[in-house]
């Protein structure tokens, strides 16, 4: 305020103005996996001055990805909202099927499927085995891209028949215990009147 005098005619008046506080509020949510539809974390607020430049890093949140991993800007006199998704990683992953002296039976080709997914480990079970009591048939996908699942044999009982070489019944049957791919060795029967 004040009187301008004859002497400022024709000058040009510098004001100076200083730039008044400004806000950016960042909104966080998840897209897909177990945390879909969730906001993982609260809302920040990145405060400054209007015109003046920001910069921010997002956090990481395991198993989810965003599309930048730094938020920039220019804050204005308006409060901005910014909203950061994080999309789902999806995990390529195969299933190791191992008994428990770590002898690998059977592994899964290859497949995708998203972070955090629980999975049935029971349609690719190997034939002739199964999972050991109080076993979970599930396993939920982290960051890993391998995953052993320990098996047990199947037992099995297989009966021993004599039979000549035409197929005719010699009067001798034997049951022997044993694993689902298990060797076992054993004699032949000697039976009167038959070289085995």
């Amino acid at each position: 305020g004040g009187t301008i005098k004859s002497a400022m005619a024709d000058k040009i008046l510098l004001i100076e103005y200083e730039p008044d506080d400004a806000q950016a509020i960042i909104h966080f949510a998840c897209a897909g996996g177990p945390r879909d539809g969730s906001t993982p974390l609260e809302d920040y607020p990145l405060n400054g001055k209007v015109a003046e430049q920001f910069k921010y890093n997002l956090p990481e949140i395991p198993g989810y990805h965003t599309n930048t991993p730094v938020l920039t800007g220019t804050f204005t006199p308006e409060t901005i909202d910014l909203n950061v998704v994080y999309e789902v990683n999806q995990i390529t992953y195969s299933i190791h099927y191992v008994t428990d002296q770590g002898q690998e039976i059977f592994t899964t080709a290859p497949t995708k499927a998203s972070y955090g997914q629980t999975l049935d480990v029971m349609p690719s079970l190997p034939e002739g085995y199964h999972l050991p009591s109080g076993s979970s048939n599930e396993i939920v996908l982290n960051n890993n891209s391998d995953y052993n699942i320990v098996i047990s044999p199947d037992s099995i009982i297989a009966e021993v028949i004599a039979k000549t070489k035409d197929g005719k019944e010699l009067n001798y049957r034997r049951q022997i215990n044993g694993f689902y791919h298990q060797p076992q060795t054993f004699p032949a029967p000697h039976l009167n009147g038959y070289q085995p």
